[in-house]
């Protein structure tokens, strides 16, 4: 009998737990899309704005990322810890965030005056930009949503470059410099608009899936460590 007892406390208690799990992940869930929101609404005025004085052409592409982005924001925080809500939203509305975030560097002209080729927005932006949507997605407290992220955002960032060196014809890389290069091969390779750098952009690619990865670790271990702690106070 207090075998049985013991069982049914048990499952009792994990029951509990999943429930404040996803309580605390909706919780968390909610301060990250609200946080995100705030972000993408602030950088379609600042896009408005700097469009308005310096009249960006084909400017259509940024604007309706900026605009997908704040949109979508608004509607997933309504949804969510209501009858609407799904499992599989935060994983749409994650990829969806870094899509637009990467199409900010196909889209988004980097000067209003004399065209910049599109592929150098690489390399004066960087790869910073897609680093927030991953940390936002630890405040879900959800490890796969996290290492989702940084999949999603690793293989944007390829994706981007590859489409983006598509065009050039003569690009330059690291290999390019040649063995023992002088001041004056460095410049001809590194300050050249053809310099695409292969090496590079798979080197911050793998930049984001470490960075993903340490931190789904991290929320992981987390969560267990607070599972165990109520698990002990529970038995005590």
């Amino acid at each position: 009998m207090e075998g049985g007892a013991d069982a049914e406390q048990i499952s009792e208690f994990r029951l509990d737990a999943r429930a404040r799990l996803q309580a605390s992940e909706q919780a968390g869930l909610k301060i990250a899309i609200a946080l995100r929101t705030a972000v993408a609404g602030a950088a379609l005025a600042w896009y408005i704005t700097v469009n308005t004085f310096f009249e960006f052409d084909d400017t259509y592409g940024g604007l309706l990322a900026l605009l997908l982005r704040t949109s979508i924001g608004f509607i997933h925080y309504m949804v969510i810890g209501t009858r609407w809500d799904r499992w599989w939203i935060k994983y749409a509305v994650t990829t969806v965030d870094i899509l637009c975030i990467c199409a900010a560097y196909l889209f988004i002209p980097l000067t209003g005056g004399e065209s910049i080729p599109q592929h150098m927005s690489q390399r004066i932006w960087g790869v910073q930009l897609l680093f927030p949507t991953i940390a936002l997605a630890g405040l879900s407290l959800s490890w796969q949503l996290v290492a989702w992220a940084g999949a999603v955002a690793a293989t944007g960032w390829i994706g981007v470059f590859l489409i983006l060196i598509s065009s050039i014809e003569n690009r330059l890389s690291w290999a390019d410099l040649g063995i023992d290069p002088t001041v004056a091969d460095y410049e001809r390779v590194f300050l050249s608009v053809d310099f695409v750098g292969n090496g590079t952009r798979v080197v911050e690619a793998m930049s984001v899936l470490g960075v993903a990865a340490i931190l789904a670790v991290t929320v992981y271990r987390e969560i267990g460590r607070a599972s165990c702690r109520k698990e002990c106070r529970s038995r005590w």
